[in-house]
C-alpha cells in the first residue's frame, strides 16, 4: 500500500511539470536558420551531386495537445540566392524556396524532439538557361529545439526533401540547419 501511494504521489508532482515543459513551446515563433544543403540531380543519363549555404526564415504555431505533445503548423522562406552546385559543368542555383511545414513534437526536459513533413517550392536557374524552373516536392525532417530562457530558443534539424520530375530533371536534397528563435 505505501509503495502505491508513493507511486501515486510522484505521478502527482511530475504531470504538471511535464505539462509545464509543453507549455515552453505553445503559442507562435520566430526564428533563423543557417543551412547547409548536399542537393542531387538525376537525368535520365547522370546523376550529380552539389553542395550550398543559405539562410532562412521560420514562423511557426504550435498547440499543446497533451502534457508532453505538441503539434504545429508554421512556414519557412528562403533568403535570397542559393548555389546548389554544378552539375555537368552547369552552376544550378535556387532562389524562392519555400516550406508549408506540420510538426509534431514530444517535449522532455525542457526538450522538443520533432518530426516533420513539409510541402516544397524551390524555383532553380542555371548559368546557361534561358527559362527558370519551379520544382515542388515534399520533404521529412527531425529536429530538436530547446528553450534558452522563456523566449529564446535554438534548434538544429535534418531535413530530406525531394521534388517532383520535370524535363527529365529529378533534384533532392540533404539539409541540416541550426537556428535561433524568439517564441512569444
Amino acid at each position: 500500500m505505501k509503495l502505491t501511494t508513493l507511486l501515486a504521489l510522484s505521478a502527482a508532482l511530475v504531470a504538471p511539470a511535464a505539462f509545464a515543459q509543453a507549455q515552453n513551446f505553445a503559442g507562435f515563433s520566430l526564428g533563423g536558420n543557417l543551412e547547409f544543403a548536399q542537393t542531387k540531380i538525376e537525368t535520365p543519363t547522370t546523376s550529380d551531386t552539389g553542395s550550398g549555404t543559405g539562410l532562412s526564415v521560420q514562423g511557426q504555431y504550435n498547440f499543446v495537445v497533451t502534457p508532453q505533445v505538441v503539434l504545429g503548423v508554421g512556414g519557412t522562406m528562403g533568403l535570397g540566392n542559393r548555389k546548389l552546385g554544378t552539375f555537368s559543368s552547369v552552376e544550378a542555383t535556387g532562389k524562392n524556396a519555400y516550406a508549408l511545414d506540420f510538426t509534431g513534437g514530444w517535449a522532455m526536459n525542457n526538450m522538443l524532439f520533432y518530426g516533420k513533413i513539409s510541402s516544397l517550392s524551390l524555383t532553380t536557374t542555371c548559368d546557361i538557361c534561358t527559362t527558370d524552373e519551379t520544382y515542388t516536392g515534399v520533404g521529412y525532417g527531425l529536429g530538436l529545439r530547446s528553450m534558452i530562457d522563456k523566449n529564446m530558443y535554438w534548434q538544429t534539424g535534418y531535413d530530406w526533401n525531394t521534388y517532383t520530375e520535370k524535363n527529365g530533371n529529378k533534384p533532392s536534397a540533404g539539409v541540416f540547419g541550426l537556428g535561433l528563435g524568439y517564441k512569444f
